[in-house]
């Protein structure tokens, strides 16, 4: 798992740095292009020594839960991610500060029902979700403080004219599905947009000023 996280983030331009204790999986991190630091991640030392303190997220992925439940973040503390085997562990890594526990089994299986289900479906959600897809794309996007789409409305013109649909607005801690086009974005506000990839980028660097 780490080393899939490893591959993917680096491809939409988010740095990574790896912590890993095995020596032999240490070298083979490296070999991944990015920086590796060989050290125990439950270590605050190790944690620091990687840039924790620079760090927007931790994805703590190792495979054994009572490994992942004592891995802490030093403050200023960003989020933490975490895998869990079981339901158990889902809520001792909540109760620890994970701002979102996700368990691999749990995750697959839902994705592998919908491919019998509803196979058309699936498959659009993992393009649109993944990296690859060249015509539609579902991202995440700030609104900055100052930004000049602060104050505006959803069926604004001028974010029409992007040819991206809002389909959710994440503020104070909750997520609006579907707002309505008078509905006002503020400074603040976190947008999942889909449209075409080169679009919805566009757009993100605007609302980023």
């Amino acid at each position: 798992m780490g080393h899939g996280i490893a591959r993917s983030l680096p491809e939409t331009g988010r740095s990574v740095v790896m912590i890993e204790q095995d020596a032999e999986r240490c070298a083979r991190a490296e070999n991944l292009g990015g920086p590796t630091d060989w050290g125990n991640a439950a270590s605050a030392e190790a944690l620091l020594a990687a840039g924790i303190d620079r760090a927007a997220a931790i994805l703590v992925a190792m495979g054994s839960d009572a490994n992942n439940v004592h891995i802490r973040a030093p403050a200023p503390q960003p989020c933490v991610i975490a895998r869990a085997a079981t339901s158990e562990t889902v809520e001792r890594l909540t109760v620890s500060g994970a701002a979102r526990v996700l368990s691999p089994y749990a995750a697959g299986a839902e994705p592998m029902a919908s491919y019998v289900l509803k196979p058309n479906v699936g498959r659009a959600l993992s393009e649109l979700l993944g990296t690859k897809s060249k015509d539609m794309t579902i991202e995440e996007v700030a609104i900055a403080s100052g930004s000049s789409y602060a104050g505006q409305n959803i069926g604004d013109e001028r974010l029409r004219q992007h040819r991206v649909a809002v389909m959710a607005i994440g503020r104070n801690a909750g997520q609006r599905f579907r707002p309505p086009w008078e509905e006002t974005i503020c400074a603040g506000d976190v947008l999942t947009m889909m449209g075409p990839p080169p679009n919805v980028q566009q757009f993100a660097k605007q609302a980023g000023k």
